[in-house]
């Protein structure tokens, strides 16, 4: 399986509201916390403490908070099905509203899976308890494969045998989400977060060689519980203990 590399300096691009002049930043390739304390005249310890970060290590795509007044929004991440005006309903907004809000997107029409959309603080009441639907289901797809084998490279339509990222591959997909085959290109799905607001139905990479590379990748069942497809014990759940959560390299949600 391919591994990812993780980079000690990444970049970002300035999202505004109508609300605040500077309250996310995305990032991407190039930047650091020092380069974008410094571009914003803030502290990295203001930055790690309004974000939760237990360390330096940031993620392209990642949302960070630029300053400490909240602009009263908050983001979403896409996810498959997803329409712009479905996205502006969720949050009781209408289309002009959400495009007021996201500039930088030109085509409406046009928007892809783990991309980034600023939205209102107010999403509506069925908001919170569709995603934690959506995580239960996913859970309990993944429980049904309990005991399966491993198997590196299995086939994606293999259904008694898994790798890790076959695994998750297969239960994001039956609960109608899709993730890319290897660990790799998952981690690079969705909005990084840091494992100390990790919740049900995120997704965890690991490093387990400790040499830079992601090379495993889980499914969150509560903050001290995952489920994934090792070698050694196929499908199983297992405890984010002495072994596991050192090994943490990045957490993405999906939805």
């Amino acid at each position: 399986m391919k591994k990812f590399i993780i980079a000690g300096a990444l970049a970002g691009t300035l999202l505004f509201s109508s609300n605040a002049l500077a309250a996310d930043y995305i990032v991407k390739s190039g930047d650091s916390l020092w380069k974008i304390s410094k571009a914003h005249n803030v502290s990295v310890a203001n930055l790690k403490s309004w974000n939760n970060l237990s360390s330096d290590v940031i993620y392209p795509g990642q949302v960070l908070k630029i300053n400490s007044t909240s602009s009263g929004n908050s983001t979403y991440v896409v996810v498959k099905g997803d329409t712009f005006s479905g996205i502006a309903k969720k949050y009781n907004m209408t289309v002009t509203e959400l495009k007021a809000l996201n500039p930088q997107i030109e085509n409406i029409n046009i928007i892809k899976v783990g991309q980034v959309i600023t939205v209102s603080g107010n999403a509506s009441s069925n908001n919170s308890s569709s995603w934690e639907t959506k995580a239960d289901s996913i859970i309990a797809t993944g429980k049904k494969y309990l005991g399966a084998k491993y198997l590196y490279g299995a086939s994606t339509t293999q259904t008694d045998a898994f790798d890790c990222s076959s695994f998750t591959m297969r239960v994001y997909q039956e609960n109608g989400i899709t993730l890319p085959r290897n660990s790799v290109a998952q981690s690079k799905v969705g909005q990084s977060i840091s494992l100390s607001n990790v919740r049900k139905g995120d997704l965890i990479f690991f490093d387990t060689d400790y040499d830079g590379t992601i090379n495993h990748v889980a499914i969150a069942v509560d903050s001290t519980t995952i489920l994934h497809c090792a070698t050694s014990t196929g499908v199983a759940t297992a405890t984010l203990n002495s072994y596991w959560k050192p090994r943490v390299a990045k957490v993405t949600r999906v939805f």
